[in-house]
């Protein structure tokens, strides 16, 4: 794929970034020219990375030789994941309120929960969403709640699972999900049971909460980052969600019951799941797992050449909106799973979600500016997907094709994922 060659080589320079500010690298493998620090900005941008590198890099330091102009871009963009991060927050905070006066019980998931338990700072963490967990049988009256709120039940393109839901909020755009079961990445109902028994109670400005034990929340990063790797889309936030595993097992270790992680794994037949995240994590941020990973890696070995695809994965992944003109989803899904015909897969996209629509061109709050976001939307298609240049099947769509092969041939070998 020529395309991706110079995006491969900001990718190694973007991992050295990461390993320097975890501490597995040393500052003088940076020693980068101005042209591969703006590479490494640019991927870093697309992977929602800027912040940890501003905060967690010497940026002043005049040996590294970054440019002030890659300085000022990383601080923009730890500003912006500041001011966005403060206003879910704020959502946050009236969701658990509405949530509190309705006793529905509540645990946060993900990045909403991170930013503020593995980061310095929020900031360094940025959160696109705000993801919560409630009781199956809570599920109506969390409906209710948040229709209370202002928020419209969407179809977003990332919800899966008939337990999930996702809400966008009429005037600001926030988007919530509402999980009531984790069952896509893990567990049946019975065992959901016992990570209620077993989560934490915590506080947000007076509003009650909880959060996932240690080792819960631990199988649950790695089994949804292990998801998303092997699905038939990209994920552009997988090396983030591999720096989060990274901090929590480093923060939390002590904390996490491995044993018990480890029967849980077994009784699911997830093990080879959750290795992937642990021997990603060892091979991309130089990251050594602790002495009971490190025998679960080396029982479920990983062949390096999985480990490549993976690896490529994750880097083509942050050139999603490139990769959509080079190669359309529905080419995409059907090289993964033979179940999406052409016709469907290419009905859906063109006529995308609202969520996707939101996500692309921006929240619309008025059904006269959604309709004008379609028309921008059919001009891209024309101009960038419908060409004879685009269509035809060159060597960048036959590479990519390749590569989603044996990414399906990687899942076959893990084993299903949900």
């Amino acid at each position: 794929m020529k395309f991706a060659i110079e995006t491969f080589k900001a990718g190694e320079d973007l991992f050295k970034c990461l390993q320097a500010t975890l501490g597995t690298c040393g500052l003088d493998e940076l020693s980068f020219t101005p042209g591969r620090w703006e590479r490494v900005a640019d991927l870093a941008a697309k992977a929602g990375l800027s912040p940890i590198l501003f905060k967690g890099l010497p940026v002043a330091d005049p040996s590294l030789g970054i440019p002030r102009d890659v300085i000022s871009r990383w601080f923009r963009e730890y500003l912006a994941s500041a001011a966005s991060n403060n206003r879910l927050y704020q959502h946050l905070e009236q969701v658990l309120a509405s949530f509190n006066r309705e006793g529905i019980p509540v645990i946060l998931l993900k990045g909403i929960h991170l930013m503020d338990t593995l980061y310095p700072e929020r900031a360094m963490r940025t959160v696109g969403d705000i993801d919560i967990l409630v009781q199956p049988d809570d599920k109506k009256k969390a409906t209710r709640a948040m229709a209370g709120l202002g928020y419209a039940s969407i179809d977003s393109p990332l919800i899966r699972d008939p337990f999930d839901c996702a809400y966008v909020h009429s005037t600001s755009g926030v988007m919530v999900e509402v999980h009531s079961e984790l069952g896509t990445d893990l567990l049946q109902t019975t065992d959901m049971l016992s990570f209620w028994e077993r989560s934490q109670p915590i506080e947000i400005n007076g509003r009650n909460a909880k959060a996932l034990a240690p080792d819960d929340l631990l199988v649950h990063l790695c089994l949804h980052l292990t998801r998303h790797l092997l699905s038939a889309e990209f994920f552009p936030q997988a090396l983030r969600s591999l720096y989060d595993i990274v901090l929590l097992i480093r923060r939390q270790s002590d904390l996490t019951d491995w044993e018990r992680v480890l029967q849980v794994l077994r009784r699911a037949h997830k093990e080879r799941h959750f290795a992937v995240p642990i021997v990603l994590s060892e091979r991309l941020l130089h990251f050594p797992p602790p002495s009971y990973l490190a025998e679960l890696s080396v029982t479920l070995a990983i062949s390096p050449g999985d480990i490549d695809i993976l690896k490529q994965h994750v880097l083509i992944s942050c050139e999603r909106d490139l990769m959509d003109i080079r190669m359309p989803k529905f080419m995409r899904s059907s090289v993964m799973a033979d179940k999406t015909s052409i016709i469907s897969g290419s009905f859906k996209n063109v006529f995308l979600s609202r969520a996707e629509l939101a996500r692309r061109y921006g929240p619309s709050s008025q059904w006269y500016t959604a309709c004008w976001k379609y028309l921008v939307h059919f001009h891209f298609l024309i101009q960038n997907n419908l060409t004879p240049r685009k269509w035809r099947l060159g060597k960048d769509t036959l590479a990519l094709t390749t590569h989603f092969k044996k990414l399906a041939s990687l899942r076959d070998r893990v084993g299903p994922c949900r």
